[in-house]
């Protein structure tokens, strides 16, 4: 009598009682079985709730004490000596009071503009004089 074996990738699907039964995988967020990470209806649920209730606060810039450059001042005004027409790149400098966009403060900007192999400092303006640096 000939028996036939399944092919190589063919799995049975029953096996030995005496054996233990086959492994399943569980989800890595919720540790529960029958689905994976990328179909958790948990994470699903989570997922959801923070798209319909953004943690952003307020999208208002800095308010609070009054910048050193009075209003319509530009920086063609405080270094007259740097051609804008050739400024290649310019490298920004922000202060703050903590990494927190929403909850810290921009307490000073500095900046440096470059035009190929030569760079210019701009001079540094404390946008909030009533907080001392935290460094």
């Amino acid at each position: 009598m000939f028996i036939s074996q399944p092919a190589f990738h063919q799995t049975p699907t029953t096996w030995n009682m005496s054996e233990k039964p086959p492994k399943r995988r569980k989800c890595g967020a919720c540790k529960g079985a029958g689905h994976d990470r990328r179909n958790c209806p948990a994470l699903r649920a989570t997922k959801a709730n923070n798209l319909a209730i953004p943690a952003v606060e307020n999208r208002n810039g800095v308010d609070g004490g009054p910048s050193r450059l009075p209003i319509g001042t530009t920086m063609r005004e405080i270094t007259p000596n740097i051609n804008w027409d050739k400024v290649c790149y310019a490298l920004f400098d922000l202060e703050t009071t903590g990494v927190s966009r929403i909850k810290d403060d921009i307490i000073e900007l500095a900046a440096m503009v470059g035009s190929g192999w030569h760079r210019h400092q701009l001079s540094p303006s404390q946008i909030k004089h009533s907080i001392p640096d935290p460094s």
